[in-house]
């Protein structure tokens, strides 16, 4: 199609110059028998030998003109095209990939499925041929990151602190949450039984019974987790500077002005409160 396009193109451009010049050397002819000889140059505009060609030069020029415009308007409107339908199909992959895995489960072949998806949506949004087509996937990729952050980030319900997934899930123990085994221990009760069998056509060879996750779509899945190389993050454009000051602040915005500039300008390590502005590591309060 790219080369279609192409060779299209280089013939439109083609017309053109030949209509251009062909309405220019017509209209300068007439120029220069004017000026060389004005009663001539007259008997010669009135002539149907040149008014002839300049028309038809002129038609011509309007013709390709406009079939340029029309060739511009059909290549927009089928790159928007392919652009709604790369769009839609790269955020429902992405979506269908978060609901196959927001249980939890630990489905070997789900997982290889899901992270299939993912892989695929990625590469419709690289192929999406309008930038700000492209822009609205980012968002979407976004916010499905955002989903798949909040399965695997676990929540402790009474401290409040939040873990990410242990290995164990991974080998596909159903003990992953408690279990206590070291990575080898679990590798071994993870990987599948060898067993010798004779292959014939009444007893096909049967699939393997391995536990655990396949590292490939482990790492689909997870890479899709991480900020692309290029991602410019929106915070980038935000002033800290204009909220470092609240003492003259009035309305809806006091109590968070007060909290980014003492989180701006103090850190805690352990009970002991530094002052950012005072020095590195002074102690301002001992917290009990």
């Amino acid at each position: 199609m790219t080369t279609d396009t192409g060779r299209h193109s280089f013939w439109v451009r083609a017309g053109l110059w030949v209509a251009v010049a062909l309405w220019v050397v017509t209209a300068a002819s007439m120029v220069v028998a004017i000026i060389l000889d004005a009663s001539a140059g007259a008997t010669l505009a009135s002539s149907k030998d040149l008014i002839a060609p300049l028309v038809a030069s002129t038609g011509v020029l309007i013709a390709v003109l406009a079939y340029s415009r029309d060739r511009g308007k059909i290549e927009r409107d089928r790159a928007e095209a392919r652009s709604k339908i790369f769009l839609e199909q790269a955020k429902q992959s992405l979506q269908d990939a978060f609901e196959l895995l927001k249980d939890l489960n630990q489905d070997r072949g789900t997982w290889v499925h899901a992270a299939r998806l993912i892989l695929a949506a990625k590469k419709l949004g690289e192929e999406i041929p309008s930038a700000e087509y492209r822009r609205v996937y980012e968002l979407a990729a976004d916010q499905v990151r955002h989903q798949f952050h909040g399965v695997f980030m676990l929540t402790d319900g009474q401290a409040g602190k939040r873990t990410a997934l242990p290995a164990a899930f991974f080998f596909g123990r159903p003990d992953w949450k408690t279990t206590e085994l070291g990575l080898d221990q679990m590798a071994v009760e993870a990987s599948p039984d060898t067993e010798v069998i004779t292959s014939t056509p009444e007893r096909p060879i049967p699939e393997s019974n391995d536990k655990s996750l396949s590292p490939n779509s482990v790492i689909a899945v997870f890479e899709f987790l991480r900020f692309p190389a290029n991602y410019i993050d929106p915070f980038d454009g935000i002033d800290g500077e204009a909220w470092s000051s609240w003492s003259d602040v009035v309305g809806v915005s006091q109590g968070a002005r007060r909290y980014v500039e003492h989180r701006s300008n103090h850190r805690l390590v352990g009970k002991t409160l530094s002052d950012r502005t005072a020095g590195k590591g002074v102690a301002v309060k001992a917290l009990e």
